[in-house]
C-alpha cells in the first residue's frame, strides 16, 4: 500500500465521520422533544439572579433604615 492509498483511505475515513456527525447534528437540531427542559435550564439563571439581588436589595434597605434610626433616635 502506498502512501497516497493510505491517504485517500484517511480521507475517506475522515469524510465518512464527519458526515455520520453532521447528520447526527442535523437530526438533533430536528428533534424537539426536551426543549422545555433545556429552555428552564436557560431560564434559570437569571431568575436566580434576581431573587438575588432582591434579597441583596432589601437587605441593604433594611440597614440603612436601621441606621438612620439610630442616628436620628426614631422611634
Amino acid at each position: 500500500m502506498s502512501s497516497d492509498d493510505s491517504l485517500s483511505c484517511r480521507h475517506s475515513w475522515l469524510r465518512t465521520q464527519y458526515r455520520s456527525t453532521v447528520e447526527c447534528l442535523r437530526g438533533l437540531c430536528r428533534d424537539e422533544s426536551g426543549n422545555a427542559l433545556i429552555l428552564l435550564a436557560i431560564s434559570v439563571v437569571p431568575l436566580l439572579a434576581l431573587v438575588g439581588s432582591s434579597i441583596d436589595m432589601g437587605r441593604a434597605y433594611l440597614v440603612v433604615r436601621e441606621q438612620s434610626e439610630v442616628r436620628f433616635g426614631a422611634g
